[in-house]
Formats: structure tokens, C-alpha cells, sequence
């Protein structure tokens, strides 16, 4: 197969991520098949270029590349194996998994889709919808060597950093929940400490800026808590049942791997209440306002 950037793929899933890459690709003079269940979704596509498609296996007939980026482990499944799905498609040459979804899951779509001649790529992806529009999503590959130089060729206008995890499909999406864990971990708690320090007295810009000055600086200080917490826009691009799936999925594997995650297991139980009380929706900084109740004091 050709290692050339791509002039025509097929995307399948344009939500908060996929909508903004699909944009991004459309930019960059890509032709783009898409497919959503979201009609509107579809739409805003098509006007900005993209080529609307009724299922994922038509998408699958018009592009010889298609990239899936999906909200379940179930939808994924479902485009990638379904009657109506990707391995029915009859142009298709590469699969490019963009969701999160775990080792077994990818290993089950790589197995399924595999059997019809197609090269299936574990590729998800870090940096969410401003990573995207900024051109510095963290790419994280495993599969085929040749498809793999295709996708990064792809993925080229949105990516800052290619990662070549190996030949096995399922070893990215350990890597991606990995990563997530450690972000979610870090979120949970500058979202705890936010709250203690502001109940205290302390001004919570400036305890931003001396923690980001110091040993404590991660992602949840420098941008998130002062991007969508301070001004109270809770629009950092992510839904809140992202976040939770995400996590809930990083403590199967371990559990799988027989690996102990005795901290992420408590940090587990607030994104759940979280989810109990209705916020799954919420864009996922919304989570503070929990830790802001309790302690009756607000991050501003």
C-alpha cells in the first residue's frame, strides 16, 4: 500500500473531537465521507465540505482510509462490525480507531475487521477538540507498519507528536487510558485543593499561579482550572460521561492486568456520584461545583 498523505478519507463519529478534526482536515484540502447518527452533526460537516454518507459501510465504499472516533465501546463495535458497518465496506483498505476503548475491545475489532482484508490501526488520540484546532493532538499508534506511516500522513494536520507503539493492536489504547488515568487523577485532585485553598482565604488565581510555579503544575492548573473553572464557562470540550468512561476503562484493564489502582478506585467513586446526580452531560470541569458544595465556596 502507498505511504502518500491521503486526498480522500472517510470519517465516522463528529463529536465534540471528530467535528473539530473533520473541520481541521476539510482545511488542509482533504476529502472527507462522513457519518454520524447526529443529523445536525452531519450537516455542519457538509458545510464546510465534507461529503455526507448514510452508514458506515457507504463511507466505507467511498474512502480507502476511514477513521472512527465514538463516544462507547459499543458504538465502536457496532460501525466496525455491524451489518451496516465498516468491514462491509467495499473501498476500505485501512481502519483507523480514534476512540478510547481499551485493550480488548480494539483487539476484537482488529480480529473481526482484520478478517476482510483490512489493516486495522489502533490510533487514539490525546489533547481533545483544542488540541485539535491547535494542531497538537498526541497520536498514539499500533498496528501494521505500512498503514501506520498512512495514518500519521493523515492525522499530520491536527497532530503535534506521533507516537509508534508497536505492531499490536491494543497496546496505543493502553497507553491512552494510562495517560488519562494520570490526568484524571491530577484533575480530581487540583479540583479538591482549588476548593480547600479558596475556603481558606486564598485568592484561587494567584494559588494558580504558585502552583503552576511550582512542583504541583499539571494540565488541571495550567489550563483547565484557568481556562473554563476561573470564568465559569465549564466549556473545556469534553463531556463529564467521557471523562467517567474513560476512567471506568482504565480500572477494568488494570483489573484485567491484575495491576492494583487502590487511589484511582476512590477518585472512581466521586465521578460516579457525579454521574448519579445527573452531570454526564455537563462539560467534565463542571465536576469542581460538587467539591464547591460541600465546602460551600465557589472557585472564581
Amino acid at each position: 500500500m502507498p505511504t502518500q498523505a491521503c486526498d480522500c478519507i472517510g470519517f465516522i463519529g463528529l463529536g465534540a473531537l471528530g467535528s473539530v478534526i473533520v473541520e481541521r482536515l476539510l482545511a488542509s484540502g482533504t476529502i472527507i465521507h462522513v457519518a454520524d447518527v447526529n443529523a445536525e452533526a452531519v450537516q455542519r460537516a457538509v458545510s464546510q465540505g465534507a461529503i455526507a454518507e448514510i452508514s458506515a459501510a457507504a463511507v466505507a465504499d467511498a474512502a480507502p482510509i476511514v477513521f472512527a472516533c465514538l463516544p462507547s465501546v459499543d458504538a465502536s463495535i457496532e460501525v466496525a462490525l455491524g451489518p451496516q458497518g465498516v468491514s462491509r465496506g467495499k473501498g476500505i483498505q485501512v481502519y483507523a480507531e480514534l476512540s478510547t476503548i481499551g485493550r480488548e475491545a480494539m483487539q476484537k475489532i482488529a480480529k473481526g475487521v482484520g478478517e476482510y482484508g483490512i489493516a486495522v490501526i489502533d490510533a487514539p488520540v490525546s489533547g481533545g477538540p483544542k488540541g485539535a484546532q491547535a494542531s497538537t493532538l498526541s497520536v498514539m499508534l499500533a498496528g501494521d507498519a505500512v498503514a501506520k506511516k498512512r495514518i500519521a500522513a493523515c492525522l499530520a494536520p491536527v497532530s503535534g507528536s506521533t507516537f509508534d507503539l508497536g505492531d499490536e493492536p491494543g497496546l496505543a489504547q493502553v497507553m491512552k487510558l494510562a495517560n488519562n488515568l494520570i490526568s484524571i487523577a491530577a484533575m480530581t485532585a487540583s479540583f479538591e485543593v482549588m476548593v480547600m485553598g479558596t475556603k481558606a482565604g486564598l485568592d484561587p488565581k494567584q494559588m494558580l499561579e504558585v502552583l503552576n510555579a511550582s512542583s504541583a503544575r499539571n494540565t488541571a492548573t495550567s489550563k483547565m482550572i484557568p481556562q473554563a473553572v476561573i470564568p465559569r464557562t465549564f466549556d473545556y470540550g469534553a463531556k463529564l460521561m467521557v471523562t467517567y468512561k474513560d476512567l471506568s476503562a482504565g480500572l477494568k484493564q488494570a483489573q484485567s492486568l491484575g495491576a492494583p489502582m487502590w487511589f484511582l478506585s476512590g477518585a472512581h467513586q466521586v465521578w460516579n456520584f457525579a454521574m448519579a446526580h445527573g452531570a454526564g452531560e455537563q462539560d467534565f470541569t463542571s465536576m469542581i461545583k460538587f467539591y464547591e458544595e460541600w465546602a460551600g465556596v465557589e472557585v472564581r
